[in-house]
């Protein structure tokens, strides 16, 4: 159920999803660049999409960040369909170099 934060936008983005389906990329690439956000050093980088698939009903996007500076710290908010169903949980994997780490993200841990 979406909350009263969620903004008009964002509903309107999530219609459009639902009714076209995760299919619909254009839609999709919207609604994450704005409730998925990635900070190295407190600096915003912009996510590249590499690839999306849907396998039973989980969305798995790819994407890649160019960051040319060493990595101190990495800040991650995920608000992804947080705002839509009380149960969503999000799992977002990192790999740098050869090292792999995953984050769950679900209403209590946004951050």
């Amino acid at each position: 159920m979406a909350g009263p934060w969620i903004t008009d936008h964002e509903k309107q983005l999530v219609s459009k999803m639902m009714d076209t389906g995760w299919d619909n990329y254009e839609y999709v690439e919207e609604y994450i660049s704005e409730n998925f956000k990635v900070y190295f050093n407190s600096e915003k980088v912009e996510l590249i999409f590499l690839e999306k698939k849907i396998i039973n009903d989980v969305l798995e996007l790819k994407t890649s960040i160019q960051f040319k500076d060493q990595i101190i710290n990495i800040n991650i908010k995920n608000k992804i369909l947080l705002d839509v169903y009380d149960n969503q949980s999000n799992i977002v994997f990192i790999k740098n170099l050869e090292k792999k780490n995953y984050y769950k993200f679900d209403i209590s841990n946004t951050e």
